[in-house]
């Protein structure tokens, strides 16, 4: 069915309802296996700046195994979703924290899938009961009508429309009838255009990813009434690719990743030299020392922000010793380390960690 001159509203509510720079967490040491949670959980994060986890699949009804078009795929408990496109495919950036989606169309019963890899297959039954009202929803994400979807037709000019604030909800009631046609693409439509102040900084943890992020921060975002989902990413008039923008994660300072960047070249290596291991009565010393090297290939000095970390012991038999961390700082629970400096074009920087654990010598540790 074509929609023809129709007054939309556009909303970050869910009328279906009923009533995720990465981190680094601490490094904990023990015996016999190898227990880094932070770098496995580090790793998912580090990826997720790269534009963010991303899934996808087919919409399929079930019986025919014929795809769906116009599915709303949403992540559970957020307002970040898409639709699936003419022959039922979707693809979605997951916010950092996402474990279920939410799948629903008319005139099909709604169905919750687990997220369990990037390839997620829905089939859908139809639902033989009738409706006797249709709501359609913009959610900031892609959909028919989509603040953020794949650009098939843009408007000259935003539309014109009128903010209005509930208690729990942003609502942008168009002013213009709309056209919506009932030919499977989805259109992406200005509603509104402002211009925001952003501090840009390059982050890296080159233990996980040697690659550096570049991001934008954004001071006093709470004022800009942004919604959560997809965003689509433009840097000086070039298509970057698509990210997550998760304002329910952000605090003072909103952070958008703008993906990796070449010109900026990381290498983190062991020094053999300072690697060793030593035996002493009962007890094993196993020395490890990295050099991380940061070399700017830009025409333009950058602000980069570096992450690494010593061990943590977990029990009095494991004795961590912090060797060497020049010009970081250290947070002393987690062991963190941070290097934050201004690095000029054409210029190379090095740093080098440091570190030595003893522990029994007829325990195993894994050091890697």
């Amino acid at each position: 069915e074509d929609w023809k001159d129709v007054k939309m509203t556009i909303s970050n509510g869910d009328p279906t309802e009923s009533g995720v720079a990465p981190s680094l967490k601490p490094w904990y040491l023990y015996f016999g296996q190898a227990r880094n949670e932070l770098s496995e959980t580090l790793e998912s994060k580090v990826q997720g700046l790269s534009n963010g986890n991303e899934v996808r699949g087919t919409v399929t009804e079930r019986g025919t195994g014929l795809g769906l078009p116009g599915v709303q795929i949403m992540v559970k408990g957020t307002s970040i979703g898409t639709a699936s496109d003419a022959n039922g495919n979707y693809s979605l950036k997951l916010p950092k924290d996402a474990q279920t989606l939410v799948v629903s169309s008319i005139g099909y019963k709604k169905q919750e899938a687990f997220i369990n890899g990037n390839m997620v297959n829905i089939s859908l039954e139809q639902d033989s009961q009738s409706l006797n009202e249709v709501v359609v929803v913009g959610y900031g994400a892609q959909r028919k009508m989509s603040l953020t979807g794949s650009i098939t037709s843009v408007a000259a000019a935003p539309l014109e429309t009128t903010q209005k604030y509930q208690p729990t909800t942003l609502v942008f009631d168009i002013e213009v009838p709309y056209t919506i046609l009932n030919d499977g693409k989805v259109y992406s439509v200005d509603i509104k255009t402002q211009s925001v102040p952003a501090l840009y900084e390059y982050f890296a943890v080159p233990k996980l990813e040697k690659d550096a992020f570049l991001t934008a921060k954004l001071i006093d975002w709470q004022e800009l009434n942004l919604l959560e989902g997809e965003v689509n990413l433009y840097l000086e008039g070039a298509y970057l690719g698509k990210s997550i923008l998760d304002v329910r994660h952000a605090k003072d300072t909103l952070n958008i990743s703008l993906g990796k960047d070449k010109g900026i070249i990381i290498e983190r290596k062991k020094l053999k030299q300072f690697s060793n291991q030593q035996f002493l009565s009962n007890n094993k010393t196993e020395n490890r020392a990295y050099e991380i090297s940061i070399r700017n290939n830009k025409q333009q000095s950058i602000n980069i922000v570096i992450l690494d970390q010593f061990p943590i012991s977990t029990t009095k038999d494991i004795s961590v010793e912090e060797q060497e961390y020049k010009d970081a700082t250290m947070d002393k629970e987690s062991k963190i380390l941070t290097w934050k400096y201004e690095l000029p074009a054409k210029q190379e920087k090095k740093h080098v960690i440091r570190y030595g654990v003893k522990y029994p010598k007829n325990q195993v540790l894994v050091l890697e």
